[in-house]
């Protein structure tokens, strides 16, 4: 996960490396379905998880979060030479799975990817994503996409990183498969979100030299299958923090909700050299 930025960037940003590959010739899966109807979200937060038999989009639907579910993702890179940048665009299962099935998902290779989303547009690069499982108690953010097979899995598009040359620059690069580790960057994710976390839940964040502080929303243990849940308290004496970076564990006091703080539905995210993932927020 800490990688596929930049992977990406690389595929075009370096001399003649990038090239659109052949679609024509592949197989495609099964066509995408729209997504379900929308519902107006209840009052209460008490609402059961959302099922395949429930609305998946809608930007007030209750969605509690399910601690155990497997969220898979991969992004798909193209380069956009009318406004010289790059646009990956995020897709996950989130809302049109319950679980996703991390082993079978594991399995999908790249190109397989790219030939069964091949109606979506030519693409440089799927990177995957890796398997996340969230740690808000709520997320109302919505799924406005229809949702495409990849092998047995349904994926929606939920979001996009667009990177520009000047990234290029900023990002150090020493070779398409030697990628200078990219943890602590802070981009943005251009996608709709709307997080809860409860009274006396325990969370997790990072505050930047500069003040910022990020909430971790998503974790994983495939770069450290010993971490649970409950270890990422532990975190603060494992993780390769940068010079004046700082970890933290804390309950929340009172209700946080985090929604898109900038325009366009940006938000400032970050990641770890684990691949759990952080979002900026500006209240305690």
């Amino acid at each position: 996960m800490k990688t596929l930025v930049f992977t990406l960037l690389w595929s075009v940003m370096g001399a003649q490396a990038f090239t659109q590959a052949t679609l024509a010739q592949t197989q495609t899966a099964p066509v995408s379905a729209q997504p379900r109807a929308t519902t107006s979200a209840p009052a209460a937060l008490s609402a059961q998880p959302a099922n395949k038999s429930q609305a998946v989009s809608g930007a007030e639907q209750i969605y509690r979060v399910d601690p155990d579910a497997f969220i898979c993702s991969f992004y798909m890179g193209n380069m956009d030479w009318l406004r010289l940048r790059y646009v990956l665009k995020l897709y996950t299962t989130f809302k049109v799975e319950d679980s996703c099935d991390s082993v079978y998902f594991n399995k999908i290779t790249t190109a397989s990817i790219t030939a069964q989303l091949a109606p979506l547009g030519p693409v440089a690069m799927p990177v995957r994503g890796g398997v996340q499982r969230y740690l808000m108690d709520v997320n109302l953010s919505p799924s406005l996409h229809p949702y495409n097979f990849v092998g047995k899995l349904r994926f929606s598009e939920q979001g996009e990183v667009i990177l520009k040359p000047f990234d290029s620059i900023r990002w150090p690069l020493v070779g398409p498969k030697d990628v200078v580790n990219a943890a602590y960057y802070r981009f943005t994710l251009q996608m709709p979100i709307s997080f809860i976390w409860n009274e006396g839940s325990l969370a997790h964040r990072l505050i930047s030299p500069d003040g910022m502080k990020y909430i971790m929303f998503a974790w994983s243990n495939q770069s450290a299958i010993d971490i649970t849940r409950d270890k990422l308290i532990e975190l603060k004496t494992r993780l390769d923090l940068p010079p004046d970076w700082e970890y933290q564990s804390f309950l929340i006091n009172k209700p946080l909700t985090i929604k898109s703080i900038l325009g366009n539905h940006a938000n400032r995210v970050l990641y770890d050299e684990l691949g759990n993932y952080y979002i900026q927020y500006d209240l305690d």
